[in-house]
């Protein structure tokens, strides 16, 4: 192969149903073969699911903003019903999500769910297609997608299967990176501070949420960017088969 070509994986010269890693001057001793468990590779699916989640990722972030504000509203809203409580006879008893900012905290959840659920389709059949051209994996599509909901393992599982969707190497690797640790920091920070925030008063409080805010919304456009950056290297991977 001529040495003008870039690093990247290419049909094995030894085995044209594999892949293997050309370094931009020699093929190196990395190959990958296509797994027989798994289904085709179906780009169009992919590419389909894939605008689905940016467009849903877009929407995540006013939809994460207003769940920041209106849990602030509602945690402060449900602490002056606790101190205005004085057990009189008649008297309503607070009640967490009575106020209408719990519904409204609700209804922002529920739209960050739908673009939760149509991320995770995206990257079902992004993990199908990867393990179909041949990428190694370190668990199953299913298993991957479930990391991200099982407690405790999602701080790490996420960012090792999202990592697999990519050839070892990749350039765009460090992609995942960053977003994962936007999305970590970002969710923690917002559980923290929006609690911190309810007992800081005047304009501190909300002072204090623009970092989670800042946060989340650049994972979701980072997450966004990393979509569209592994489709394009399925597609390409796809094209040299």
């Amino acid at each position: 192969m001529a040495t003008d070509v870039p690093a990247g994986w290419y049909p094995d010269p030894g085995n044209p149903a594999g892949l293997r890693w050309w370094d931009g001057t020699n093929w190196t001793d990395r190959a990958s073969q296509p797994s027989a468990a798994t289904t085709a590779v179906d780009i169009d699916e992919e590419a389909r699911r894939a605008r689905r989640a940016q467009v849903a990722l877009l929407a995540a972030v006013p939809a994460q903003l207003a769940t920041l504000v209106f849990a602030r509203l509602q945690f402060a809203d449900f602490v002056d019903q606790i101190r205005e409580f004085d057990g009189t006879a008649g008297q309503i008893e607070p009640e967490f999500n009575a106020s209408v900012w719990g519904a409204a905290s609700q209804l922002s959840g529920a739209v960050s769910m739908v673009v939760a659920v149509l991320f995770l389709l995206w990257f079902s059949r992004s993990a199908h297609n990867a393990l179909a051209l041949g990428l190694p994996a370190r668990r199953e599509p299913a298993a991957g997608v479930a990391g991200f909901i099982i407690p405790v393992i999602n701080l790490w599982w996420p960012y090792q299967s999202t990592s697999d969707l990519l050839p070892p190497g990749d350039a765009r690797r460090p992609l995942v990176l960053r977003w994962f640790l936007l999305w970590v920091v970002g969710g923690l920070a917002g559980a923290v501070v929006t609690w911190v925030a309810i007992f800081v008063g005047g304009g501190l409080g909300w002072v204090l949420l623009a970092v989670p805010a800042i946060l989340t919304s650049l994972a979701a456009l980072a997450a966004r960017h990393l979509v569209g950056e592994i489709l394009a290297c399925h597609a390409g991977l796809a094209q040299r088969r």
